[in-house]
């Protein structure tokens, strides 16, 4: 199971409503769950998704796509498959560390201080 674990700003872009956010359960996927986070680079937004376990991280710029609740999960997934082809993992174990993710929800953050560490890279500040 894949769970996005969404900041409010993601879940206000995405119109998702508090009641339709899961409490994420545990996971054996090698990954994890993924914190997602939105944030402007200069006039265009870019998504950073964190993996909860490792700390992989990734930055996706929106482009002429809409992202929706829809789109969201078919982004992520499409973006760690090219991530782990560049770090040059076999496709083998591409799919080993997908396989745990044919379904997906969305999940409120839980984790404040795993989520600190992702913001504060992203805003280049120390602390």
């Amino acid at each position: 199971m894949l769970y996005l674990k969404c900041t409010s700003i993601v879940q206000k872009a995405l119109g998702l409503p508090k009641t339709l956010l899961a409490d994420a359960a545990s996971t054996s996927a090698p990954l994890g769950d993924w914190y997602v986070n939105r944030f402007a680079v200069g006039r265009r937004k870019a998504h950073v998704f964190m993996s909860e376990t490792t700390l992989l991280s990734f930055i996706l710029l929106q482009g002429k796509t809409p992202v929706t609740p829809e789109t969201l999960p078919t982004m992520m997934l499409a973006g760690l498959a090219q991530l782990l082809q560049m770090r040059g993992m076999g496709e083998d174990a591409i799919e080993r560390a997908m396989a745990h993710y044919h379904e997906g929800l969305f999940a409120k953050t839980d984790s404040r201080g795993t989520w600190v560490r992702s913001t504060t890279w992203c805003s280049g500040t120390n602390g």
